[in-house]
């Protein structure tokens, strides 16, 4: 929960740190932390070997949402790799730049 102030600013700007920040810290942690319970709760029965669909199966949503995500990891690891913290930062707290919904470096 200590990290969370640090994410939720700029990465070139100190974090103000007050009650009313902690406050809203800390309920946004309760969120999080409920919602992965929740999520974590749902995969207690699932089994990768009866559950699992083949790569091919996939719909075109889901086989674009997978091609993104393994884009994303490379940047991160990219920028991690070479100390670009601001890099890798965009892709955490706050929301990217841009058009609502839409990512940084990706066309609309």
């Amino acid at each position: 929960m200590t990290h969370l102030p640090h994410r939720s600013t700029h990465p070139t700007r100190l974090p103000q740190i007050g009650s009313n920040i902690l406050r809203q810290m800390a309920d946004m942690y309760r969120k999080v932390r409920g919602t992965l319970r929740f999520l974590l709760g749902n995969l207690a029965d699932y089994d990768p070997r009866a559950h699992a669909v083949p790569y091919d199966q996939l719909p075109a949503l889901d086989r674009f949402l997978l091609y993104r995500t393994a884009q994303i990891n490379k940047e991160l690891a990219a920028a991690y790799d070479t100390y670009q913290v601001g890099a890798a930062a965009r892709w955490g707290w706050p929301a990217p730049a841009g058009p609502a919904g839409c990512w940084p470096g990706t066309a609309i």
